[in-house]
């Protein structure tokens, strides 16, 4: 079968060599998509890389498997299990909200395999919870922003699995059905004792845009509740970092500039700016990879542009705001 993308961001521990005994990789390489297709053309099998598995991952992966049951479960009985999630969910979660090293986070969270609802509603959950933390809005609304993120995609439970798992791009029949989800999740929410108007505004919100262009209702503004917007944009961001079944994922750098692009326009320009600094402070110190293939330490961080700072290689320092040929693509 191969390395899969599951590996990307990994350590190996020993050197890897190929059937000819050429060296492939060297022992302490993060592995990067490159690196794993580089692996697979050497016929290397997962069982031939010795890695570190970071303790995050497990939690993550152990999560996603009990998202994945209480979703079959709400599917079943149109009940949210809202005792469950803050007894046995929000606690195993909160450590991540609390990690200090956002982008080893960030790592552990994107989808590269099949479970993407059911990752992806983790995903969303941590990020708005821990942009709620970095807007410094208490801890009682990061929790209701965690419950929010992991529930914001409830109603795809009542979409047909013909049109949720379709390999094909959608129909404008099949979209229109899709786009339904938001109320739909709305309507099982609203009525769950202990769940606050807040949290099911946000899951019937999350697709509305600050110019109108969104949906169910073309909201936009400030008819927009605050923790919807938060949960656009980390629905958004995950999504983008993900593979999804048309999709391929987006380096987180290239999603930025995304971002950048959207700043006053469909997406809520408050909410955007905090991310944007607080995600190039944690950017500081971390190794990268550029659009070149090569991999650097971000040491300085340009106040103008923050997309281009300044990375030191083993024999020289790169500027990108004066090398315009080559940019950021990857924290690794």
């Amino acid at each position: 079968m191969g390395i899969t993308k599951a590996y990307i961001g990994k350590r190996i521990m020993k050197d890897v060599m190929n059937a000819t005994g050429v060296l492939v990789l060297s022992a302490n390489t993060v592995l990067t998509k490159s690196h794993i297709e580089n692996l697979n053309k050497h016929r290397i099998e997962s069982f031939d890389l010795d890695v570190v598995i970071d303790p995050i991952s497990k939690i993550v992966e152990e999560q996603v498997r009990y998202i994945s049951d209480m979703f079959g479960e709400i599917r079943i009985s149109n009940q949210i299990p809202i005792l469950e999630i803050k007894s046995k969910l929000i606690p195993k979660l909160l450590p991540l909200i609390n990690q200090t090293d956002f982008f080893r986070t960030m790592q552990n969270i994107k989808v590269t395999d099949d479970e993407y609802l059911y990752k992806h509603s983790l995903g969303v959950g941590i990020m708005a919870a821990t942009i709620g933390k970095w807007l410094q809005l208490g801890d009682g609304a990061v929790l209701q922003l965690l419950v929010s993120g992991l529930l914001h995609d409830v109603g795809k439970m009542k979409v047909p699995s013909s049109i949720l798992d379709k390999p094909g791009p959608l129909d404008d029949y099949e979209r229109e059905v899709l786009k339904k989800h938001p109320i739909w999740g709305y309507e099982v929410i609203k009525d769950t004792v202990g769940i606050s108007n807040r949290i099911s505004t946000a899951v019937l919100q999350h697709h509305e845009r600050e110019d109108g262009s969104g949906y169910p209702y073309g909201l936009q503004g400030d008819q927009i509740d605050l923790y919807s917007k938060i949960i656009s944009v980390a629905d958004i961001f995950h999504a983008l970092l993900s593979d999804r079944l048309h999709q391929p994922s987006v380096p987180s750098m290239v999603v930025v500039q995304h971002f950048s692009q959207q700043i006053y326009g469909k997406l809520p320009s408050p909410i955007l700016l905090t991310f944007f600094k607080r995600f190039f402070q944690h950017l500081l110190g971390k190794q990268v990879l550029l659009s070149d293939g090569s991999i650097g330490k971000v040491i300085y961080l340009n106040p103008y542009e923050f997309l281009r700072p300044l990375v030191q290689q083993e024999q020289a320092y790169i500027d990108l705001s004066k090398r315009r040929d080559v940019s950021l693509l990857e924290v690794i």
